[in-house]
């Protein structure tokens, strides 16, 4: 019988991250994966505030100002981003310094959509191209380097065994 958490991740990956990521020409099997994979390891697929009281938020754990620099270098220049243009304009528009924090938090930890497009963005410029699907230790380390940072945290084989643990 699959875990609860098993089905809450095919249900992100069906109606949440292959929609997202073929809206934004930017999909593939190992491009899914990478995304999917990014939220397990980031938030186990239910924490949507960093544990200890860090900046983080969502599923795949965004620090707000990563999110808005994403946003603003993509926003304006590319048009896979028209998908939440409505939501962004609402974010981006705030003359107020604090309410814009707030409101790109609010969405940041609330909005699947726009959790996934600035993770898939944030891999989009890396070199080398992306893993190959179902290479858990090559997106491990792709995780790490890319999205984790070599000051993070976060180690490779942590990506490998929250995978494992919760898709099998």
């Amino acid at each position: 019988m699959k875990s609860q958490l098993r089905i809450f991740a095919d249900s992100l990956l069906f109606h949440v991250i292959r929609p997202t990521l073929d809206d934004m020409v930017l999909g593939g099997t190992a491009a899914e994966e990478l995304v999917l994979g990014t939220a397990i390891k980031e938030s186990g697929l239910i924490h949507l505030k960093q544990i200890g009281g860090g900046p983080a938020c969502g599923l795949w754990q965004i620090e707000p100002f990563t999110g808005r620099d994403i946003i603003e270098r993509y926003y304006y220049r590319d048009f896979r981003l028209r998908a939440v243009s409505r939501m962004l304009n609402r974010v981006l528009n705030q003359a107020n310094p604090v309410i814009l924090e707030e409101r790109l938090i609010r969405e940041l930890t609330s909005n699947l959509v726009l959790g996934c497009i600035v993770c898939r963005l944030k891999y989009r410029d890396a070199k080398p191209k992306l893993p190959n699907a179902g290479d858990l230790e090559a997106q491990s380390h792709y995780w790490k380097d890319h999205y984790n940072t070599a000051a993070g945290d976060g180690k490779p084989e942590e990506y490998v065994s929250a995978w494992k643990r919760i898709m099998g």
